[in-house]
């Protein structure tokens, strides 16, 4: 429920109970005193019966009148407001664990609300400044805050789908993933109006669409790491959002940082969200990232690299990072060896059928997923671990200590063997029917980054994307008192201390995986203006059939990823030569060269 309130108006169906409650004029509004011990529990009695109790409020009103107004230096009707809310929803909640959206009323209100910055202006300006706002307010635990994504109000920059889409690729990543808008932009106050801003990313071009729904459905994948990363903010007092420079302290790059975007995610993952526009001739956006040191491993001696979620690429930290985006890629960074929790990607609504593993697409955020996919972003790391934390998701249990916490591990045994295992559950809880977690599930295995491996030991089965390059290893059941082991190996030359894919040499070139989106990308530039102009692009035909190939046959080899960098060198001179036949259009050209350079 979003509660503008001020006053309780004779409209209200259940005004005249509250009138008579507080012996106030039944034809006149009643003015809200949150002060008021009688008028607050005729209010809420008054509410209840409307609402039949409440799960989540959102007090979009941040001065709820109180005659203790006048307490100097304070913002006590927030923070009455807040409480009062706050507790009340709990009270009535059959499960015990609500969510109020409120204000800010001071330092010790962040224990009941979770936070919003009010109606945002739509600009860069805004979405520039949001990422450094968060994780500042993480500084006194206020981690829960949230924003409106895309912006609320319009200054300027109309209904921006560029700015929007980069809005929620950092709303994946944030306390809460939240579109929010006026409807009417700008000066167009009053109906009919032809302006409007709008959210329903189905309603976009494919263009926005596409990050979008990418945005959005990476948010309900990672929730599993989220959900273990707030626990650990309620167990261990550590921000689940906060500045690089809590992570590393007295890291140069790590404090420059703190003026950026760049901001920690959990433990694990470092996002700089991109906050500018891009180019108008490239379609790219330029941005630079400052990359913290990270330890050096004890095994090897040598310093452990950042990998790029999307891209693949691994890069050295101490250093500013000059890179370039395309609308669908972001900037997230992984500490080598770390395992991150997630679930599969939601394809149906809560209320629909479907299968058991995967997720729901709304409502489902309280849920455990049905099997847990450990993305192992191995880098130049020769051992990894990653955790998860779980309960039921929305009674007061973990409280208690009704919760279980499960580790993934994996060992580089050798130069081509690996150990993945997962250990035995800790701790138990109950579900809502009273049944006891965890209990045995599927658990998959997903090697980022690597080459084909296959299993010697174990029982698990293994698939290759050779489009993304990354293995999966699934165990079909692991019993909670038991936990697993799997061990894979790679042919000579292949595995991922020697190739040359992330772990032989971090390196600034871009990664196989985002060069590999951004071929398809320019093929369908192209085979679009070859359908309009019956021109043949099959310099591009063949840098998609190659790994097609790939992944037919579950081969890949460091060979064929050398052959396929060729090909891309061989379709850019093709296409962008002065005297080629067939040219595509003068952008395509300046975009072919700046996207595949």
């Amino acid at each position: 429920m979003d509660v503008h309130q001020s006053a309780t108006a004779p409209v209200n169906s259940r005004f005249a109970e509250l009138a008579d409650a507080l012996g106030a004029n039944a034809s006149e509004p009643v003015p809200l005193e949150i002060g008021d011990k009688d008028y607050m529990e005729a209010w809420f009695k008054m509410i209840d019966a409307q609402v039949g109790g409440r799960n989540y409020w959102w007090l979009d009103s941040p001065h709820a009148p109180s005659a203790l107004d006048d307490r100097p230096g304070a913002h006590p009707n927030a923070e009455l407001w807040n409480r009062l809310q706050f507790w009340g929803a709990v009270n009535e909640s059959k499960v015990g664990r609500p969510t109020v959206m409120g204000p800010w009323g001071g330092l010790g209100t962040h224990r009941y609300p979770f936070g919003h910055s009010g109606d945002t202006i739509t600009s860069w300006q805004t979405l520039q400044f949001l990422p450094r706002y968060s994780a500042t307010a993480s500084n006194v635990l206020f981690s829960y805050i949230s924003h409106d994504l895309g912006g609320h109000r319009d200054y300027g920059d109309g209904d921006n789908q560029e700015l929007y889409t980069r809005s929620a690729q950092y709303g994946a990543f944030s306390a809460q993933l939240r579109p929010h808008a006026a409807k009417v932009i700008g000066a167009c106050e009053r109906e009919p109006c032809d302006i409007h801003f709008d959210r329903r990313i189905w309603e976009l071009p494919s263009e926005f669409f596409a990050p979008l729904r990418e945005a959005m459905q990476l948010r309900a994948r990672l929730l599993p790491y989220s959900y273990t990363a707030a626990m650990r903010m309620y167990l261990e007092d550590v921000p689940f959002i906060r500045h690089v420079y809590v992570d590393f302290p007295g890291d140069a790059s790590a404090e420059a940082a703190a003026n950026t975007s760049a901001y920690m995610y959990g433990s694990s993952i470092l996002v700089a969200p991109v906050t500018t526009p891009r180019d108008a001739a490239t379609n790219l956006t330029a941005h630079t990232i400052l990359l913290p040191t990270l330890p050096k491993e004890t095994a090897s001696d040598h310093a452990v690299a950042w990998v790029e979620r999307g891209s693949g690429r691994c890069l050295l930290g101490g250093r500013a990072v000059p890179s370039t985006y395309t609308l669908d890629e972001a900037a997230e960074f992984v500490r080598a060896g770390s395992i991150i929790p997630m679930s599969a990607t939601p394809s149906k609504p809560r209320d629909a059928c479907g299968g058991a593993e995967t997720p729901h697409v709304l409502g489902g955020a309280a849920d455990v997923p049905p099997v847990v996919h450990w993305h192992v972003f191995l880098g130049n790391a020769s051992t990894g671990s990653g955790l998860l934390i779980e309960d039921d998701g929305r009674s007061t249990g973990y409280l208690r200590g009704e919760y279980s916490t499960i580790t993934a591990n994996y060992t580089l045994e050798n130069e081509v063997t690996m150990l993945l295992s997962v250990g035995r559950a800790a701790g138990t809880y109950r579900d809502l029917s009273g049944e006891l977690k965890p209990s045995a599930r599927a658990m998959v295995f997903e090697l980022h980054n690597v080459l084909a491996p296959k299993v010697l030991s174990g029982d698990a089965e293994v698939a290759w994307d050779a489009r993304t390059l990354t293995a999966s290893v699934r165990i079909a059941a692991v019993g909670p008192a038991l936990g697993a082991s799997v061990r894979i190996a790679w042919a000579a030359g292949d595995g991922p201390r020697s190739n040359a894919l992330c772990g032989a040499m971090p390196t600034e070139r871009p990664g196989f995986v985002a060069l590999h989106a951004r071929v398809l990308a320019i093929k369908k530039m192209i085979d679009w203006e070859a359908f309009l102009k019956t021109r043949p692009s099959m310099a591009m035909n063949e840098l998609v059939a190659t790994t097609i190939r790939m992944e037919r046959d579950h081969a890949g080899s460091q060979a064929e990823l050398a052959g396929f960098g060729k090909k891309v060198e061989a379709a850019v001179r093709l296409h962008t030569a002065g005297n080629a036949t067939g040219q595509p259009s003068a952008k395509l050209q300046r975009i072919m060269k700046a996207w595949l350079r």
